[in-house]
């Protein structure tokens, strides 16, 4: 099938000269609108936000924009998601891509970056790359057969919205929606990735909540990623300098929506890994065709934390400053799901489901001085109905 190229640049005509709106915001950086570029693949539409100036995306808007696309992309499903960044103070947006499926299925590529970074003049690139790769998504994930209960009437739902009642065995699965990436280059401490996959449970019977998974794809599709300065600095890298990870946090929030009554139902892994080196855990969710990672334990220790009282999970990591984990990369993966009230999620509006954020702190080799922290978030956004 031959792929086509569409270019949408937004920006004014004086006379024969094209404008790129560039304005500063509360502070002394300068922001521009994006260009916004279409590539048309088999089967999905990819699109590409950038600046060609190199300056960073007034990301301010970008939302209701995706949310066009998405909802244009997909105009016969009953399931729409996308998901957004949520940068710190410090951290700025370069590049955004989103893959729309017709089936409502998206996969999301995000490149931000420290603020005074140089300017990524070769984000185009990057994001023209990855839209040409055929989005990769997960088969379902069976979770058995069961039910159903005595006295229940089972609705059944499918990605199209659609429901009909069960009155023998339900076989519920995990549906794949889509993977999201957000890379983080923070120099001279070091950079962070993060990419996971979001689920929704389809045939589950249950007729009063929806159940959403954050976690890998299959084929060890996902990552929490920590690439400090030192490791790159050793490889010639000259914008990295002697700073090595001291300790990271990974977090799953799904007390988004009061209207959804979130309820976090589990997290994995959630045993401790303390003081064993390089120690690793498979993690299986549901049964074959079921979903395995691995989840790795950093140099000095990874404890979990679930708080059902506010509905979030999370994983804290230390790393012993001589060990290669904390010098060199380090990756690691991690689950959690959590229900939501189905009455309220399928109205048809739009609704925030989880917030994933990565945290790496950074220091000077030999020096306990000071930390600095680069930490990056993403949000996902689901509409049914």
């Amino acid at each position: 099938m031959r792929q086509k190229m569409v270019w949408f640049v937004l920006g004014v005509l004086i006379g024969s000269l094209f404008v790129v709106w560039a304005h500063p915001l509360q502070d002394d950086q300068q922001y521009a609108n994006p260009s916004v570029e279409t590539f048309n693949g088999a089967n999905y539409t990819a699109h590409l936000f950038y600046t060609r100036n190199g300056l960073p995306i007034d990301g301010e808007s970008l939302a209701k924009k995706i949310e066009l696309l998405v909802d244009k992309g997909a105009p016969n499903t009953g399931l729409h998601a996308y998901a957004v960044p949520n940068l710190p103070d410090g951290v700025v947006l370069l590049g955004y891509g989103i893959k729309v499926m017709k089936n409502g299925r998206t996969e999301t590529y995000i490149i931000a970056a420290k603020k005074g970074a140089t300017p990524g003049k070769n984000v185009r690139m990057k994001l023209l790359r990855w839209a040409k790769e055929k989005p990769n998504f997960a088969g379902k994930i069976s979770m058995g057969t069961y039910g159903p209960f005595e006295g229940w009437k089972v609705k059944l739902s499918s990605n199209t919205g659609k429901e009909k009642t069960a009155v023998e065995a339900v076989s519920p699965y995990w549906y794949d929606i889509g993977p999201a990436e957000i890379q983080l280059t923070y120099p001279p401490y070091g950079d962070i990735y993060m990419r996971f996959h979001l689920y929704i449970m389809f045939h589950d019977g249950d007729p009063q909540w929806d159940y959403f998974l954050l976690a890998p794809g299959r084929d060890g599709d996902g990552k929490y990623e920590i690439d400090p300065g030192y490791g790159q600095k050793a490889m010639g890298i000259s914008n990295y300098g002697d700073y090595v990870t001291f300790s990271a946090m990974i977090l799953h929030d799904w007390n988004l929506d009061p209207a959804l009554d979130p309820h976090i139902e589990t997290a994995e892994p959630l045993e401790n890994g303390e003081n064993q080196k390089d120690r690793e855990v498979q993690i299986t969710i549901g049964v074959q065709p079921s979903l395995t990672f691995t989840a790795v334990f950093p140099s000095s220790y990874m404890f979990p934390s679930v708080a059902r009282s506010t509905q979030k999970a999370a994983w804290l990591l230390e790393f012993a400053g001589s060990a290669a984990d904390s010098r060199y990369s380090f990756k690691t993966n991690v689950a959690s799901w959590a229900k939501v009230k189905q009455s309220a999620l399928r109205d048809g509006r739009w609704h925030p489901i989880v917030k994933a954020k990565f945290q790496a702190n950074f220091i000077e080799k030999d020096e306990y001085k000071q930390t600095h922290t680069g930490s990056e978030i993403l949000t996902w956004y689901v509409k049914v109905g």
